[in-house]
């Protein structure tokens, strides 16, 4: 949208788009909080243990040349491009 096209209007549905989105934030923030709080230890471990078997996977049989397949290469910095874009727009980067 250009300058010459934009109204007030325009502005105060994003204004008021943007509200929107940071309450839904701050209410999804809540339910994580109270998940997490909910969660027990049995809960976590298989968090963390599927964590664990996805980074595995990722890296790889270091034993072999895999490791080093041009496609497996590109998918891990697609992967962390993702990673980094979601932690810049939660502003931990």
């Amino acid at each position: 949208m250009s300058a010459e096209t934009s109204t007030p209007l325009d502005k105060k549905v994003i204004r008021e788009a943007l509200a929107g989105y940071a309450t839904a934030a701050e209410v999804i923030e809540q339910e994580r909080i109270e998940r997490l709080r909910r969660m027990t230890p049995r809960e976590s471990w298989a968090i963390f243990t599927a964590l664990i078997d996805t980074g595995q996977y990722f890296l790889g049989d270091p034993a072999t040349l895999e490791v080093f397949e041009p496609s497996r290469i590109d998918n891990l910095l697609l992967v962390r491009d993702v990673l980094e874009k979601l932690a810049r727009s939660q502003e931990l980067l």
